[in-house]
């Protein structure tokens, strides 16, 4: 990545104001393209290129606005990734789970990243408006995922109908792995909170 930075300081496309921006951007482009180079190796490998193509633009789309858990270090992201993309592309070939029962998950999945989202993680906070910003986005990929998962349903395309399900359960479960402790937090802070005022009050 170096190389590239280098070359298109040379030619002025970089400078040091947007140097850290610009390198940022093409780190993420790489890993977008190899995340998408491996569903299409191991999706080729099952015979399921498009429903693989479909669940990892649906999962881009719902995570990147929806938030959840992020690794403490870029290896520990990529090796979760890694194993991750494998589970789910192997689910989309294999899981035996009827039409009627992916679509329930799916609308519960949905429903849980409608209220949740977006979820603010420590190693990944929010800034400024991009938590309403965030949310209008996460919304209306959540319903388009919805409308799709139904047509999938009205349609037979399973493989399809699992590809948007599993992307949104894989989203939801991300949110939840963050969300859960903090409503214990907070119900634990409560309850402090609580039970000092009664004591004040007791007084």
């Amino acid at each position: 990545m170096k190389k590239i930075i280098d070359f298109l300081e040379e030619n002025g496309a970089v400078d040091a104001g947007n140097k850290k921006i610009v390198a940022y951007g093409i780190k993420r482009l790489i890993g977008c393209v190899g995340d998408f180079a491996l569903v299409i190796a191991v999706a080729g490998l099952l015979h399921i290129v498009w429903a693989g193509l479909l669940f990892q633009i649906s999962y881009m789309l719902l995570r990147v606005h929806a938030g959840g858990y992020h690794a403490s270090s870029e290896k520990k992201c990529a090796y979760l990734s890694f194993l991750c993309t494998l589970l789910c592309i192997g689910l989309i070939r294999y899981a035996a789970m009827g039409d009627g029962i992916l679509l329930c998950v799916s609308f519960l999945c949905g429903a849980g990243i409608y209220r949740d989202a977006p979820v603010e993680s420590v190693n990944k906070p929010l800034h400024g408006n991009e938590e309403a910003v965030f949310r209008r986005r996460t919304r209306m990929v959540t319903a388009a995922a919805l409308l799709g998962c139904v047509l999938f349903y009205r349609w037979h395309y399973a493989y399809f109908l699992r590809a948007v399900t599993i992307a949104e359960a894989v989203v939801f479960l991300g949110m939840e792995i963050v969300v859960i402790p903090q409503k214990y937090r907070k119900y634990i802070r409560q309850k402090k909170s609580l039970f000092y005022s009664r004591g004040q009050c007791g007084k």
